[in-house]
């Protein structure tokens, strides 16, 4: 219904429609099945985790398109939602193109997706792979640079790992346009229940019915109606004592505007894990990893006359063995939680994985080895280490990555190839001048150095502040009995009756090293 004011003095002409019932149905009824497209991962830049996909790097799309699936959440445990019918790389990234399954939860995904773009809202996407390949990179923003990977399966996430994955569109291929009621858009608009009301003749009611209600129903007009047509009716009333209020309306003593929470989720900063990346990984299936390591070597090999016995050598073995040690976070959540909020499941597995790889990642460079924590770089019994002193801060580290270059009298072979610095000695670094002013690693406007003589550059924040690490990773690996395994359960404590579930997830790793000497710490920068 539609009211328009023609003010004539102390009166208005009052013209009201009445809009004919529309059948009962929604406007936007989604369809059976609906195409999703949109960029699952996006090349260049680092994501949130630090990494940078090189282009070429998705080497399996042709066995995504045929065993590939979409999922929610990257929960593999539940049926998939979608089908990916087609995947390729282009300059942006990788760009799918899904069909949503026609089961429950795949139309709830599809119309969760749908409502939200409708609404002007960013919905994510996100890969689950497998790296191939990975460097070093050199950006000090980032950890790592993936220059092969295999994708598993696509997600639509709450929070993508890379701000540019998202849904472009959902469209609904079998679907009829939505009909929408066409109103008059120069008359401000009223609702009204149903039936249509047209305004001409000429029914004129006296100045003292209280308003527009009363005016209509004591009309004759609205009097000899029909069931479903009336003639028109002017109504001749005081607008202002029709549309007057008696308080003046505003935010806090009438209607509040209504807001709604974007899809925004701000993480609070974490320290990424700066170390566990660099270094090789090894699987095991016991519950300790065991080498032999050359204790002695004696070489007796020399020149003789003839007859003359030659010398005998010795070599000696001895077996070091690394324990497995158990990592683990738990976290209480309620059963309505996750029932009512789809993506906090996703975002639980994501928090808490972080938490672990930190936990790791600290126990990797600085575990005392006192049971149940791992032994780290810093505290190996053979690491080398060399002080900085009268030193520029260049010199010193040139000298510690010699020291792992020849890693003792008689244990020569290592290749310095990552220097793991904390950001405040880094700037000490970049801000390194000659005695004349010049910046010796480089001109300001310039990029930020991320290598020194060749060797890669990466920042820790969990060394201590005045301690550099250099060293030659392929002698040190990260052994993995189990990788990050979730529970749920309900069995903890008074939980159960509470409807309180209690999230776990916990690893089992060790830190293995081959040559202590190939690392060497420089102190006192």
């Amino acid at each position: 219904m539609w009211i328009t004011l023609d003010k004539r003095g102390d009166n208005s002409r009052v013209e009201l429609s009445f809009i004919p019932d529309l059948p009962d149905q929604p406007l936007d009824t989604p369809s059976l099945e609906g195409v999703l497209e949109g960029y699952a991962s996006v090349l260049g830049g680092p994501d949130r985790v630090g990494d940078i996909i090189l282009p070429g790097a998705y080497r399996n799309l042709d066995a995504l398109t045929q065993e590939g699936f979409g999922a929610v959440g990257h929960d593999w445990s539940e049926l998939p939602v979608a089908t990916i019918e087609e995947a390729k790389e282009d300059a942006k990234g990788l760009f799918v193109r899904m069909r949503f399954h026609t089961t429950p939860a795949a139309q709830q995904a599809q119309t969760v997706v749908q409502e939200r773009l409708q609404r002007g809202k960013k919905v994510g996407l996100s890969i689950g792979y497998c790296v191939l390949a990975s460097e070093p990179s050199p950006d000090p923003q980032a950890r790592r640079r993936i220059r092969a990977l295999e994708v598993r399966e696509v997600s639509i996430v709450t929070m993508p790992a890379h701000p540019e994955a998202q849904v472009l569109a959902v469209k609904n291929e079998r679907e009829e346009a939505p009909r929408t009621p066409q109103l008059p858009m120069d008359n401000p608009q009223i609702a009204a229940p149903s039936g249509r009301l047209n305004v001409s003749s000429a029914a004129t009611l006296p100045l003292e019915q209280k308003g527009l209600a009363d005016a209509l129903f004591a009309s004759e007009s609205w009097q000899n109606r029909g069931s479903r047509h009336m003639p028109e009716v002017e109504l001749a009333v005081d607008t202002r004592r029709a549309l007057e209020a008696k308080a003046t309306m505003t935010t806090t003593a009438g209607m509040p505007p209504e807001v709604l929470r974007s899809g925004y989720l701000v993480p609070s900063v974490q320290r990424p894990p700066q170390l566990v990346d660099f270094l090789p990984v090894i699987p095991t299936q016991q519950n300790a990893f065991k080498l032999m390591r050359e204790s002695v070597f004696t070489n007796a090999a020399g020149t003789k006359g003839e007859n003359a016995a030659l010398d005998e050598a010795t070599l000696t073995f001895a077996e070091v063995t690394v324990p497995i040690r158990r990592l683990g976070v738990v976290l209480p959540v309620t059963e309505e939680q996750l029932e009512d909020e789809p993506g906090v499941r996703a975002l639980i597995e994501q928090r808490l994985s972080l938490m672990l790889r930190q936990v790791l990642d600290s126990q990797c460079l600085s575990g005392d080895g006192n049971a149940p924590n791992l032994t780290g770089l810093l505290n190996l019994p053979g690491i080398q280490t060399q002080a900085k002193g009268a030193d520029p801060i260049i010199d010193a580290l040139a000298k510690g990555m010699d020291k792992v270059r020849r890693s003792g009298v008689g244990n020569g072979g290592a290749v310095p190839n990552l220097i793991l610095l904390n950001p405040a000695d880094y700037l000490k670094l970049v801000l390194a001048r000659t005695t004349d002013g010049q910046y010796v690693m480089g001109h300001p406007s310039d990029e930020m150095t991320t290598r020194l003589m060749g060797v890669s550059i990466a920042l820790n924040e969990a060394l201590p502040v005045g301690t550099a690490l250099v060293m030659d990773t392929q002698y040190f690996g990260l052994v993995i009995r189990q990788g990050i395994t979730m529970a749920v359960s309900e069995s903890h404590t008074d939980t159960f009756a509470k409807n309180v579930l209690t999230v776990r997830a916990h690893l089992r790793a060790a830190l293995a090293s081959f040559r202590d000497a190939a690392a060497c710490t420089v102190t006192g920068l």
